[in-house]
């Protein structure tokens, strides 16, 4: 028995030991191989075949009535086209082409890596082809080979005297650090729209900023229709999302009941998400990120921006922007999550009193106009841009509920 059971505990041993070896192996060769197809990318095509391509590029149309802006994003959600369009289209896309301060032209990393040695070619021609004033990064990553490599990006920043905005998201760790001071010599502005934690890491820059997520009014906004959601959470409950889960068991076995869906085991579309949002009396969001930290949820926008009353769980990234108790009311256990939720459900005029502070607020100092204009003004302030350019925004209405 004591032969057998030692057989089975060296198997284990052995089992665990070359699956690390061959987690660690995998990642070197991976590693490896990213090291040859940025060196041959930076030695090779950009000298000798990028470059020209960009040298011979136009001046600017003396003509154009406003900048033109090169979007670089995905065109999908991770996954694939199955799982939808990528959420970059309802938090940057429309809401940079609502404010109407540029045109824009999209480079998507998922579908339009095609050409050259590695996908590179026709993000070049492009760029060569518009000329823009701006390049825009959102949720790039040098570290995997569907995304530009830092030289093509720099190739296309030098060649066409583009300066280039990076729209970051989920900086709370120390991989969105490295990630900063890798592409620290391309990137001349950015923009943190979830934490400052970024800018905390480099207290010397003043090209690092925490905004929001900006939104515009086409799908977020409030509705028509009757609120017959009493409490809803929308969103996932996986990894270190866990935490959720046992908040919104423990509302189940309180015997209040909580409409719950999204996430990959319940997917929604977009108009299904915004729809039970306004449906919604009170909804609910969590703050926690990876680790002990805390984020500003693109969610908490896409709630007041929809005239509902949000309860949010404590931190210090929402209070940055909002008051606590007068536009959303924070809670600090399941108890009291479960306690607010049984209190304003009752108390329909608090409810409705709260929920208007945050949604004319949202509105009013955190719409897509005001998010651009803080951008370019501060992208102007430092020269990253020429001033006086000429910027036509849209109008903001603030609509009674």
């Amino acid at each position: 028995m004591a032969d057998h059971i030692g057989r089975l505990v060296r198997a284990c041993t052995e089992g665990r030991i070359f699956r690390s070896l061959k987690i660690r192996a995998d990642r070197a060769r991976s590693a490896l191989s990213l090291m040859v197809h940025n060196a041959v990318i930076r030695f090779w095509m950009v000298p000798f075949k990028y470059s020209p391509i960009l040298n011979r590029a136009d001046a600017r149309p003396a003509d154009r009535r406003r900048p033109l802006f090169l979007v670089l994003r995905h065109r999908y959600s991770f996954g694939g086209a199955e799982n939808g369009n990528s959420n970059e289209e309802h938090i940057l896309s429309g809401p940079l082409k609502s404010a109407g301060i540029a045109d824009t032209v999209e480079y998507y990393y998922d579908t339009d890596c095609v050409g050259g040695f590695h996908g590179d070619r026709k993000l070049i021609e492009l760029a060569a082809n518009v000329r823009p004033e701006l390049m825009v990064l959102s949720s790039y990553n040098p570290a995997r080979k569907q995304y530009p490599g830092i030289s093509v990006l720099q190739a296309i920043r030098t060649k066409l005297e583009t300066p280039v905005l990076v729209m970051w998201s989920d900086t709370t760790t120390q991989t969105a650090v490295k990630t900063a001071k890798r592409i620290s010599g391309i990137s001349d502005y950015n923009v943190m729209n979830e934490s400052g934690y970024l800018a905390e890491c480099f207290p010397e820059s003043s090209r690092y900023i925490q905004l929001w997520a900006s939104l515009d009014f086409s799908v977020f906004h409030p509705g028509s229709q009757c609120r017959d959601i009493p409490v809803s959470f929308l969103g996932t409950t996986n990894w270190y999302r866990e935490v959720r889960q046992a908040y919104l068991d423990y509302l189940k076995i309180q015997e209040i009941p909580v409409h719950q869906a999204g996430g990959k085991d319940d997917p929604l579309t977009l108009d299904q998400y915004a729809d039970i949002i306004r449906r919604s009396k009170i909804s609910i969001n969590f703050s926690h990120s990876v680790g002990d930290t805390h984020q500003l949820k693109g969610r908490v926008f896409e709630i007041l921006f929809s005239g509902t009353f949000m309860l949010e769980s404590e931190n210090l990234e929402t209070p940055k922007f909002f008051t606590p108790m007068v536009d959303y009311v924070p809670f600090s256990s399941k108890e009291d999550l479960a306690e607010k939720v049984n209190y304003y459900l009752q108390h329909e005029d608090q409810r409705k009193k709260i929920a208007q502070s945050g949604y004319h607020r949202a509105i009013t100092e955190y719409n897509h106009n005001a998010f651009w204009n803080i951008i370019i003004s501060n992208m102007e302030d430092l020269g990253i841009m020429p001033r006086n350019v000429a910027r036509q925004t849209s109008e903001i209405g603030v609509a009674e509920q």
